[in-house]
């Protein structure tokens, strides 16, 4: 099966779409007490330190999900371009 542009942007919108609806339970289970880790007894976990690092760590956390999707096919469509250039 060849590389088709299609067919590869499609399957990068399908990861796109997947890593948001991790990040999306991920911040559901970081706000449930049960279901996270961190708690009073671990003076270095607060939650707003955990927060300011995870956004220094993960830029891309601190967007909106539409921006960084969007943000990975325009360095996509930019790679394509450069590729077919080249060839």
């Amino acid at each position: 099966m060849g590389f088709t542009p299609e067919r590869f942007e499609r399957r990068l919108k399908e990861s796109a779409l997947r890593l948001k609806e991790q990040r999306n339970k991920d911040r559901f289970y970081k706000n449930e007490p049960m279901h996270n880790p961190c708690n009073s007894e671990h003076a270095s976990c607060d939650q707003g330190i955990f927060d300011k690092q995870e956004s220094a760590q993960h830029p891309a956390r601190a967007m909106d999900d539409a921006t960084y999707v969007n943000n990975i096919l325009t360095q996509t469509r930019t790679l394509l371009s450069k590729e077919k250039e080249t060839n």
